[in-house]
């Protein structure tokens, strides 16, 4: 085991990534020291094993996030290691082996978590054809006419939408929660795009449909209080 005299004698990445995970992590559960070994030694000491400590400057970091960007791992790797490095650096600021910390102010570049999927041309003319009465149909046509996310139109409820001022307020969305005893349930969560309800004004044909739709429920038995249903679409 390292100790304080020979710490001393640390010149590269290995020798002081042992040290610092020694300490940082000796009383941690197995699970933990496994994933941060793992991180290290495939995403740092891998390519950096006998680098020497003196080189790790910012053109060092800078290069370390370009080669951490090119691999092919989960964005959330990627977050870890980079913040593993960063811990490391800490603790070598500490030891006096560096004179600063160069990754304190790396970030990983913004990347959009946006996944487009254009409809194909069998795909539009199925929702076409779809009957104006089925769920389905009206669920389409509410998303394209609104612009809201499938958890914020799933969670669209009747008390939401205001005929008579003919708006529509985006303050929920349905999806699973987790409940007592590790079981997750379906329900309703605040957490919208930038945590704030908004109130849209979509076109006439929109609550059109939306009577369509209340109608077609309340013929279906699908009632809540006062024999209004809850849910728009579930």
């Amino acid at each position: 085991m390292l100790n304080e005299n020979n710490m001393a004698k640390i010149l590269t990445l290995e020798i002081l990534f042992e040290k610092w995970f020694q300490e940082k992590y000796q009383y941690a559960s197995d699970g933990t020291k496994k994933q941060i070994r793992s991180l290290g030694e495939n995403h740092i000491l891998k390519d950096h094993r006998n680098v020497s400590i003196e080189v790790v400057d910012d053109l060092f970091a800078q290069q370390f996030l370009q080669i951490l960007m090119s691999k092919p791992m989960r964005d959330r790797d990627r977050i870890n290691t980079l913040g593993i490095f960063r811990d490391l650096c800490d603790y070598a600021v500490k030891k006096r082996k560096l004179p600063y910390n160069p990754f304190l102010e790396l970030r990983l570049p913004a990347q959009s978590t946006k996944r487009h999927h254009a409809l194909t041309e069998q795909e539009i003319r199925c929702i076409l054809c779809l009957d104006p009465h089925k769920v389905e149909y009206v669920f389409f046509q509410i998303k394209l006419l609104t612009g809201t996310r499938t958890a914020e139109c799933l969670g669209l409820c009747w008390h939401h939408v205001d005929f008579s001022a003919k708006t529509i307020q985006v303050c929920d969305q349905l999806q699973y929660l987790h409940a007592e005893g590790g079981r997750r349930t379906l329900g309703l969560s605040g957490h919208l795009k930038n945590f704030k309800p908004r109130v849209i004004r979509p076109p006439e044909l929109t609550f059109d449909l939306l009577k369509v739709r209340l109608e077609d429920q309340k013929e279906g038995g699908s009632t809540g209080e006062e024999g209004v249903p809850d849910y728009i679409f579930t």
